[in-house]
């Protein structure tokens, strides 16, 4: 008895210590196509965290209807604006 008290700890501790997988993307302002196959599975909780740039996590939360969680966001981050220069070819 005293022979198997090891190998039942053994076994044991590895149990307890199952590792934990964490599911990670990254979509830095990459084409629409690229943004939806990358966004989906956050919104759909099949990923655990995405990053993403600016112009593209915009398009993520209107995508997904605004389910996009966030989770990091500097303090200015709210107050950032875009401006688009476009040329008028007509």
């Amino acid at each position: 008895m005293k022979a198997l008290l090891p190998g039942v700890a053994v076994i044991l501790c590895g149990v307890s210590q199952a590792q934990q997988v964490v599911r990670v993307t990254a979509n830095r302002d990459q084409s629409p196509s690229e943004l939806a196959r990358k966004a989906a599975p956050l919104v759909n909780k099949t990923i655990d965290r995405a990053w993403f740039g600016g112009f593209s996590f915009v398009q993520a939360v209107v995508r997904s209807g605004g389910r996009m969680p966030r989770l990091v966001q500097r303090e200015e981050d709210p107050q950032c604006r875009s401006v688009f220069i476009t040329a008028d070819l007509l």
